[in-house]
């Protein structure tokens, strides 16, 4: 048998996310902050046990929401709420089936470009310990003490958006 030269790789892994398929965009329709709620009440709640009290806060009227779909599944949320010229980035949850896709990080940047648009000069949020060094690689930096929050570890993060301190993942340069 001749070979073509293509060799083919049965071990390679399995593709879970095309960025073709990934979509986020502000939550509008009562459809999609149903399925913004319905994450968060998977992760907070059934995952992490949140009192349902904590994670619904009340605050969500007051909020912008973002929600990521792989075609047409809601895979993952993130809402944004305003301070003066400090923006929050709150609520940040991918269901368990889409984590480690760079989902997460696609909420964030999507967040981060809205933010600037809205001329905050930061973005500020309480992050759970465990996630510290996602959001360290997204430009985020810690401030203050570590707390507890909802029953976990959490810290103080913030990114300034001001033109002398962009995101480094917002606008990635190709090489």
């Amino acid at each position: 048998m001749a070979s073509t030269g293509k060799r083919r790789q049965a071990t390679r892994p399995k593709i879970l996310l095309s960025t073709r398929k990934l979509s986020v965009r502000i939550a509008l329709t009562r459809k999609d902050l149903a399925e913004v709620f319905s994450i968060r009440e998977n992760v907070f709640q059934r995952e992490q046990k949140v009192d349902k009290k904590l994670e619904f806060d009340g605050k969500d009227g007051q909020a912008v929401h973002f929600l990521a779909r792989i075609g047409e599944k809601p895979a993952g949320c993130v809402r944004i709420r305003f301070a003066r010229k400090t923006a929050l980035l709150e609520r940040m949850a991918v269901l368990k089936q889409f984590r480690g896709n760079g989902i997460g990080s696609k909420l964030v940047e999507a967040a981060i470009r809205f933010c600037r648009k809205k001329k905050a000069k930061q973005l500020e949020m309480h992050a759970q310990c465990r996630a510290e060094t996602f959001y360290e690689k997204l430009g985020f930096r810690r401030f203050g003490k570590e707390f507890k929050e909802i029953g976990f570890a959490h810290v103080g993060m913030r990114l300034k958006l001001g033109p002398r301190n962009p995101a480094r993942s917002v606008r990635r340069k190709k090489v």
